[in-house]
């Protein structure tokens, strides 16, 4: 009870810290001490944009062309501040387009990827930062668009200017708290995992799934940013993880709700699994042979997740409405968050609100994973507690109260193993008894008996036990099954044990000595429990004449 209360009080505390300093944060009266803190601004001139179909003048950024008047290229042009400041450079978001910039006509940046290679990397939605040449205030700006995926053809996103740092500073601030939300789930997923590996006795294997279901959702959240160009410049990375992760984070989800309240559904959780890893492969086969883009898949990829939640939410509503299953109740309470923000990112997505993905997924990710670890950590600790109970009560049916040796359990079991077909060759027999222990008891009381009893299980484990096991049969019977039949190893042994029962004898008040029979058993592999049974009684018989020699 006090360890209990140690331990909560240790919660209670860094609760506390961490609430102090978020608190002292919270209200301290300057909050923009960063290295980078330039002023950006967005491009909100009038901008003259147009397509092969179609072309307006004074729009504002960002901006959408209709889909009857969308074209592979597309440009954007208007005329760069008077008071532009020396030094600037231009921030533009290309949505899987490639780009062409210029100053009055004249060529100072291009990106444009070459398409016949294979195998067929994906488009990519990336950032592209532009230093302007000097004197360019008042200079007329514009922007060629070339983009081969249909959606994001006539798709004009914002333009900011301002120190390149400050630039990068404003991404990144913009998804702080997305950042912070998907750098937890990565730290609690990493940690579920490798928690996993080391709890994979208990046959429980939920902790992995919600820790791989934490990975893959922050990787996906991380992707959609729009920030992981800052770190990684990998093409297939930042045209393509996104679009697998979103194959991968149901079936991590499935495979956990399984495991945790949806078991008896095991045969549709195990068809949506199936469905999902194939998207997987198919999605990535057909982008890398040039047949059908990660955009386009994702399209399926969302109906099938569409279903897939839907059909969740529906289940647990029936194992709490129906069933009455309190289990279920809460895990649907928790699941609701998640099914809410799911079903509007699918809607963003079909909506071609790009800018608005991640937008919700935060919180409902964010909160359901936080409810799910404490539930699993819960579950594991009990499980784990149920599981050691039951080592316990395993270990105390094969040990002896008085001597903690193996018991007669113990020696059954054994010797069903060591009389198995596949078994075959020899094993040693050792039969040991106490001599005058009624006399120990009568005369010098039983707990002088008890302790005769523990010395003689002392002298065979030390001498005996490097050849084999050791077992106390009942009363003053004790049998020893060694595989190691070697006769000078049990010779040695023998001498030792001797010596050791000598040392006891003269320690104790009493007399002590013990009566010894021993020898192989030839196994065979059609040995059955009766011929051993007639080779126990012949070795038994052996003890006994020890025993009758020693009395007279």
């Amino acid at each position: 009870m006090q360890s209990h209360l140690k331990v909560k009080k240790i919660y209670i505390t860094s609760t506390m810290i961490i609430i102090t300093i978020a608190l002292l944060a919270f209200f301290s009266p300057e909050k923009t001490l960063f290295l980078v803190d330039k002023p950006i601004s967005e491009m909100d001139t009038k901008w003259h944009v147009s397509t092969i179909k179609q072309t307006y003048e004074g729009v504002r950024l960002p901006y959408r062309f209709m889909d009857r008047e969308k074209s592979g290229f597309f440009n954007a042009a208007t005329v760069l501040p008077e008071d532009l400041p020396e030094g600037m450079s231009i921030l533009l978001r290309a949505s899987m387009q490639d780009v062409t910039v210029y100053l009055e006509g004249q060529e100072i940046f291009k990106n444009e990827r070459v398409r016949n290679n294979f195998p067929v990397y994906p488009e990519v939605s990336m950032w592209h930062l532009i230093t302007l040449p000097e004197q360019s205030a008042g200079k007329e700006l514009t922007i060629s668009y070339y983009s081969p995926v249909k959606v994001f053809q006539g798709v004009i996103n914002e333009v900011y200017y301002g120190s390149g740092d400050a630039l990068i500073h404003h991404v990144v601030a913009k998804h702080m708290v997305g950042l912070i939300v998907a750098g937890f789930m990565i730290l609690v997923g990493l940690i579920a995992i490798i928690a996993s590996f080391f709890l994979k006795h208990i046959g429980d294997q939920r902790l992995f799934y919600l820790g791989a279901f934490s990975l893959t959702s922050s990787i996906w959240m991380v992707s959609e940013m729009r920030v992981l160009q800052w770190s990684i410049g990998n093409r297939f990375i930042l045209g393509g993880i996104s679009y697998l992760m979103i194959t991968l984070i149901p079936i991590a989800l499935l495979r956990y709700l399984e495991a945790a309240v949806l078991c008896a559904y095991k045969k549709t959780i195990n068809l949506f699994v199936t469905i999902f890893f194939t998207l997987f492969w198919a999605t990535l086969g057909l982008q890398l042979v040039g047949i059908v883009p990660f955009i386009q898949s994702a399209m399926v990829v969302n109906v099938t997740i569409g279903l897939a939640i839907l059909w969740i939410g529906i289940t647990m509503l029936y194992e709490w409405l129906v069933k009455k299953r309190t289990l279920a109740k809460h895990y649907f309470i928790y699941y609701s968050v998640l099914l809410a923000t799911g079903f509007m990112e699918i809607i963003f997505f079909f909506n071609q609100e790009f800018d608005r993905l991640t937008q919700y997924d935060k919180i409902g990710f964010g909160l359901f994973l936080v409810f799910q670890f404490i539930e699993t950590i819960r579950y594991v600790k009990n499980l784990l507690m149920i599981q050691n109970e039951a080592t316990y009560l395993e270990q105390m049916a094969y040990q002896d109260a008085l001597t903690k040796a193996k018991n007669r359990a113990a020696y059954e079991k054994e010797l069903d193993r060591l009389l198995l077909p596949e078994n075959e060759g020899e094993f040693r027999l050792i039969l040991v008894d106490i001599n005058q222990l009624k006399y120990i008891n009568d005369s010098y009381g039983h707990n002088k008996g008890d302790e005769a009893i523990v010395a003689c299980y002392e002298c065979l484990i030390m001498a005996f036990g490097p050849l084999g096991s050791c077992y106390r049969l009942g009363g003053d019977e004790f049998a020893c099954l060694l595989t190691d039949t070697n006769e000078e190893h049990l010779e040695n042994a023998m001498e030792h044990f001797y010596q050791l029962i000598g040392k006891v004898d003269d320690r104790f008040e009493f007399p002590f000595s013990v009566a010894l029979g021993e020898k192989i058993y030839q196994r065979e592999s059609s040995d059955g429990r009766d011929k051993f049974r007639d080779f126990f009684h012949h070795v038994d018989g052996v003890m006994y004449d020890t025993k009758k020699r020693m009395k007279a």
